[in-house]
């Protein structure tokens, strides 16, 4: 895999090559091969500040711009986090909570779909 694969304007866009030979590889066929939905994005739409509000069990109203205190998590969320930088979403910053895994540990805590 090159480094411009996902760059649309490269020779290189969705492709990889391996021994000499150049396979097409994309979203779409990864998905077609799976028999999973090619819909144009992930199939959820979650505002941030409902999506803190659930987290911290109504105690944050908005999410923080530096990002959220892992303090201010729910004892449920608290346990995903931990779970989540461990394994899924790996973060330097041990005390706050991006906004990716937020949304991340919110459909897993939910059990939102994808699709």
């Amino acid at each position: 895999m090159t480094e411009d694969i996902d760059d649309i304007a490269s020779p290189h866009y969705h492709k990889v090559t391996f021994r000499n030979c150049t396979f097409d590889f994309s979203p779409r066929l990864i998905n077609d091969y799976f028999g999973l939905p090619n819909g144009g994005g992930t199939g959820y739409n979650l505002r941030t500040n409902d999506i803190v509000n659930v987290l911290t069990g109504g105690v944050v109203d908005t999410w923080p711009d530096k990002g959220l205190p892992s303090s201010r998590l729910s004892v449920k969320y608290a346990v995903l986090y931990k779970v989540g930088v461990a394994n899924w979403i790996p973060t330097i910053h041990n005390t706050s909570v991006s906004e990716a895994l937020g949304k991340f540990m919110y459909m897993i805590g939910t059990g939102a779909s994808l699709a």
